[in-house]
């Protein structure tokens, strides 16, 4: 079966590149962050007497002198948001020097106009996924199923009541990875490296096949800072990090199918008996993965972890910081009709401990230390909460 999906930011999304935007890539100007390939730039420099200007900013920038590497720096920024002016105004011109722009947070805005030229801020981006091409955002099948697995395995290890020291018992078993192997049934023991090892021609979520997203507008992307607030001190570390985001209320599609044909009725699933050596209820693979129960399995799990992040981390801060703005938990809420094709899930960067790992097998936390939030207009928002909602695809 194949189904046509939607996938929507109700927060915001980082899928992270694993590239950093270093201060030399990029300028901002007007609270708009614009990409530069400086090759190009400097190659499209038409005046010999600012081609010799950069070259001499580049040797500055390359001394160990401390006043030198300053001075580079400024000329340097001095010269690029020159050129950057020009270019805007002559769009027919900035052809393979502005890679791509997005908007800038007002507050991450007034912070670089402040201390952009100061030696010690290396103001770094950190690069979301994007195409070769035209740069434009996605998000990776992979990152989905990824989410979706861990809801979909804490769903089944909640339905047959299954506990960490029933795996314990197990012996070899050390953690959630074997656990999730011996659930699946899809491990066996290593005895040359001592250690369990996976089978990943026999994972049953072979049968879920999901593809990366079509891409994201050109307008989807949002810099911004993300600040990590520490309970126990009442404010926000000093460390911030800056990162590019999808949007809010941008939409991507993609396709999911499900095949579970090559699965027997009778003998492809879990029984709880093989775990806990107990007769019990069993799942049967062929009846466990549809659409229906994805969903029912992603609201249950998520829905309970935006519940716990609340009730245990951010009305407290609240309480203790009035000062602070974040939104309200009923406004991820109120995005999501269980009642209809549609369901919650989060993913990518700061999306906590409690949501890439399976319940009851995780260790206890107990009260929450710390959590990441992105600071968007004045207002704190936990990343990466998302609506998925889907249709049966016609042909």
């Amino acid at each position: 079966m194949i189904y046509k999906m939607k996938i929507e930011p109700i927060t915001f999304v980082h899928i992270g590149s694993g590239q950093e935007i270093d201060f030399f890539s990029y300028i901002i100007l007007d609270k708009t962050f614009y990409r530069i390939n400086i090759s190009n730039f400097y190659s499209k420099l038409k005046k010999l007497e600012n081609k010799e200007k950069f070259a001499s900013i580049l040797d500055n920038l390359s001394s160990k002198n401390k006043e030198e590497l300053k001075k580079g720096r400024q000329d340097f920024r001095e010269l690029l948001e020159k050129g950057i002016k020009y270019l805007k105004e002559n769009a027919e011109k900035n052809k393979g020097i502005i890679i791509y722009q997005a908007k800038v947070d007002d507050e991450l805005y007034q912070k670089y106009i402040e201390k952009k030229d100061e030696f010690e801020n290396q103001f770094i981006v950190y690069e979301s996924m994007r195409t070769g091409l035209d740069f434009l955002q996605y998000i990776p099948g992979s990152s989905i199923k990824g989410a979706m697995r861990t809801a979909l395995l804490s769903y089944i290890i909640n339905n047959l009541g299954l506990l960490k020291d029933d795996f314990k018992a197990k012996g070899r078993l050390k953690d959630g990875k074997d656990y999730e192997g011996f659930i699946l049934g899809n491990y066996f023991y290593d005895y040359e490296k001592d250690k369990i090892k996976r089978n990943i021609q026999k994972d049953p979520f072979r049968v879920l096949q999901i593809s990366d997203t079509s891409f994201f507008d050109k307008d989807s992307t949002l810099i911004t800072e993300s600040k990590n607030y520490h309970m126990k001190r009442n404010k926000f570390g000093e460390f911030n990090i800056y990162t590019e985001y999808i949007m809010q209320g941008k939409l991507a599609e993609f396709e999911l199918s499900i095949n579970t044909d090559h699965f027997n009725d009778k003998y492809d699933g879990i029984m709880k008996n093989t775990i806990k050596n107990k007769e019990g209820r069993n799942i049967k693979f062929k009846e466990f993965f549809t659409i229906e129960n994805i969903a029912k399995a992603c609201n249950e799990f998520y829905l309970d972890k935006l519940e716990n992040d609340y009730n245990k981390f951010y009305n407290n801060i609240n309480e203790a910081q009035q000062k602070i703005k974040i939104i309200e938990k009923q406004d991820i809420k109120k995005s999501i009709d269980p009642n209809k094709k549609e369901f919650l899930i989060r993913l990518g960067k700061f999306s906590q401990f409690e949501c890439i790992t399976m319940d009851n097998l995780r260790n206890d936390p107990g009260k929450l230390k710390s959590r990441n939030l992105v600071l968007y207009n004045g207002m704190y928002y936990p990343a990466g909460w998302a609506k998925i909602t889907w249709e049966e695809f016609k042909k």
